[in-house]
C-alpha cells in the first residue's frame, strides 16, 4: 500500500508520532493480533481518537502488506517513531518498492483518501 500525505502541519498533534514505541516493526507485526482488541480501550496520555484509529488501521494493514508512505513534510527524526510504515523519499521510489514485492497487482486511487472508504467486492 502506498500513501501520499500532504501533511502541511507535519505531524501536528498526532500523539503517536511524538513518542517512541517500546517495540519495533517485527515485534509489532507478531503482536498485532493480540494488540488489536486492546486498541479501542487504550487510555494513554496524549493519545486521541485519531491516534487510536491510525494505530488500529496500521496494525491491521501491516499484518497483510507493506505500507509505504511518501510524506516529504514529515521530518526524518519522526520516522523511527512510526514503525508501522516505511517512509519513501519519492512516489516513484514507493512504486518501485511495491513493484519489487508484487509482480501483478491492482491500483486503486482515492483522491480524497482521508474522507472516503472503499467498498470492495467479496
Amino acid at each position: 500500500m502506498i500513501t501520499c500525505i500532504q501533511a502541511q502541519e507535519g505531524v501536528g498533534v498526532f500523539g503517536l508520532a511524538n513518542r517512541k514505541l517500546p517495540v519495533g516493526k517485527g515485534a509489532l507485526k507478531l503482536l498485532a493480533p493480540l494488540l488489536l482488541p486492546a486498541v479501542p480501550k487504550l487510555e494513554l496520555k496524549g493519545m486521541g481518537e485519531e491516534d487510536k484509529f491510525f494505530l488500529y488501521f496500521a496494525l491491521q494493514a501491516m499484518r497483510r502488506a507493506s505500507l509505504y508512505v511518501y510524506a516529504p513534510t514529515i521530518p526524518a527524526e519522526i520516522h523511527p517513531n512510526l514503525p508501522f510504515v516505511e517512509f519513501v523519499p519519492s512516489l516513484a521510489e514507493g512504486i518501485a518498492r511495491a513493484n519489487a514485492r508484487v509482480k501483478q497487482g491492482e491500483v486503486l486511487v482515492f483522491p480524497h483518501g482521508g474522507s472516503t472508504y472503499p467498498i470492495l467486492p467479496g
